[in-house]
């Protein structure tokens, strides 16, 4: 939900923009939204929208718009309201001076009215700062939540990455592993049927022998290989998972936090 108390803080932005001193030429004023709506100041501040979930940024502006108007409009009454309360205090100050000399007894009801005044003045005041104070701190939070997902983002990415650099090494490991078994098969085949020959093939079934432990030793070297990198491609798997999860949190904290300043 979105309180209209917001606006104080979007006119504190634009200190370096020349200074408005009333509703812009064609912006509706106060008064002609009462007479159309038949709303108070008050009801107007404390008017709240919620906004559809999902709803895109662009979207929730346009939504907005009217109510910011509403809020501006009310701004501006407000604070005629204040000048004129001002200047009504000047005029009760010097008819009060003026008549203080013949009629003491007035002086002290003209107290009473100016502490009136001052009060609601106060009111107003201290209404204003709580909201901007309000809207500052959820805007601070909005904005450290997404510097956060900003990282776990680029972090999952290169996690991610990685897992997916391991799953070919993984991948080329198994087809490493698959072709010296095809090979060591082929040459136990060979050997076999060199054991018919005769004793003059001794020297080559000896060299056989010696290429077969080789290739063997290859081929468990290939294994190790592999089982290492499926263990690498489950830890990075644990983490992408994980980092998903955190990053899901991150996203709903911030959606969160965007409600709560709307």
């Amino acid at each position: 939900a979105t309180s209209y108390h917001s606006e104080g803080h979007a006119a504190k932005q634009q200190q370096q923009q020349p200074q408005q001193t009333g509703p812009a030429p064609g912006e509706e004023t106060f008064e002609e939204i009462h007479d159309r709506t038949g709303l108070t100041e008050t009801e107007i501040l404390a008017k709240k929208m919620a906004f559809k979930k999902g709803l895109k940024p662009e979207k929730k502006l346009e939504e907005m718009a009217p109510m910011i108007k509403e809020l501006r409009a009310v701004g501006w009454h407000l604070l005629a309201s204040r000048d004129k309360l001002a200047m009504d205090a000047e005029q009760w100050k010097a008819h009060g001076e003026e008549v203080e000399a013949a009629y003491t007894v007035d002086k002290a009801a003209w107290g009473k009215k100016q502490d009136e005044i001052e009060a609601q003045m106060k009111e107003f005041k201290d209404m204003l700062e709580m909201a901007e104070t309000n809207t500052t701190r959820l805007t601070e939070d909005i904005k450290a939540a997404e510097v956060m997902i900003a990282e776990k983002s680029s972090m999952l990415a290169n996690v991610q990455q990685q897992l997916d650099s391991t799953r070919a090494d993984l991948d080329k490991a198994n087809r490493t592993v698959t072709e010296k078994d095809a090979k060591i098969k082929e040459m136990d085949d060979v050997m076999r049927q060199s054991q018919a020959y005769s004793t003059t093939l001794q020297t080559y079934n000896t060299s056989l022998q010696n290429d077969l432990k080789e290739e063997k030793a290859k081929r468990d070297e290939a294994a190790r290989e592999r089982d290492m990198l499926q263990g690498k491609a489950a830890e990075l798997g644990g983490q992408v998972k994980s980092l998903e999860q955190q990053l899901s949190y991150e996203r709903e904290q911030v959606g969160k936090l965007r409600e709560e300043r709307e």
